[in-house]
């Protein structure tokens, strides 16, 4: 008995010792960023090693195969039905709480790692098919404030974003998030990389809601800003900005810039008209002249 009670002892105090080292990196990590300035590095993530990263994956993939097979047989229920019912039955039910409870454990086991994120974001997303918007919108935005700061801050914030953005249509807090997604420190001349995708596509969305808030000029201001910071992408982002205008004629952008893309459709209909009717003419003729 005395033996036990000195190595679960030692087991705690491993524990804590770990513990207590990482919130150390932790708050060694958020003192050099406010010294530093926008340029700290971000505060690290916990990184798993050995047994314990190799169970991790193990998790990740078992809840994800558990997901698909519940979301397969709820969809087929779905099409029989022809309703968004959430469940085929109470054996469904009993397989939905097992796919939620495997992603909660890898929240909880592997907390503040990579995992952790993964896990989460993917909870979000059987939430939000099961139509459970609010638990979908809590469960992304704990996420998002947990990584807030660390390399994964750009990943979740904009998962956040799209949740009020597209499921829970709620542009004006979608822009909250969306704006802490961070711009990259690039030196002059830097290319774009994929590592960018978050900000330039968080950049995008934000541009949508402010056109559905009716904030015409500042969807147009960020839209041409986005096109300095990014000038390789300044033409899809021009055609964005024209099409998402159009599609919100309450926006406030004023009607000659909506217009234009109706302007440019009919004027590419009418080219594309007169090319078919020159190859239709070009080839009568030609049978004209094998008949003669």
């Amino acid at each position: 008995m005395g033996q036990h009670s000195h190595d679960l002892a030692v087991v705690n105090m491993a524990s804590f010792t770990s513990r207590f080292g990482f919130l150390c990196v932790v708050v060694a990590a958020t003192v050099l960023m406010v010294g530093g300035g926008l340029r700290a590095e971000p505060i690290p993530i916990r990184e798993l090693g050995g047994k314990q990263y190799s169970e991790a994956v193990q998790a990740r993939e078992r809840a994800d195969l558990m997901r698909a097979a519940v979301e397969k047989q709820i969809s087929a229920a779905r099409r029989k039905t022809r309703t968004r019912s959430r469940t085929g039955g109470e054996r469904c039910d009993a397989e939905i709480d097992n796919v939620i409870r495997a992603y909660q454990d890898s929240i909880v086991r592997y907390a503040h790692t990579s995992f952790a994120a993964d896990a989460a974001l993917s909870l979000t997303g059987f939430y939000q098919f099961l139509g459970d918007l609010d638990k979908a919108g809590e469960t992304v935005a704990n996420t998002a404030n947990e990584f807030a700061g660390t390399p994964l801050q750009a990943k979740t914030m904009f998962n956040a974003g799209l949740i009020h953005a597209q499921a829970l249509h709620d542009p004006a807090e979608a822009l909250t998030w969306f704006a802490r997604v961070p711009k990259p420190i690039k030196a002059e001349g830097d290319p774009y990389t994929d590592e960018d995708k978050f900000y330039y596509a968080a950049q995008q969305q934000m541009v949508k809601c402010e056109l559905e808030l009716g904030k015409g000029a500042a969807a147009r201001e960020r839209a041409d800003r986005l096109k300095e910071t990014l000038p390789q992408f300044a033409a899809q982002i021009d055609r964005d900005y024209r099409f998402e205008s159009a599609a919100h004629p309450d926006s406030g952008v004023p009607p000659e810039d909506r217009g234009s893309l109706v302007r440019r459709f009919v004027l590419s209909a009418h080219l594309i008209a007169a090319i078919l009717l020159t190859l239709w003419l070009l080839l009568r003729s030609r049978k004209k002249g094998l008949a003669t």
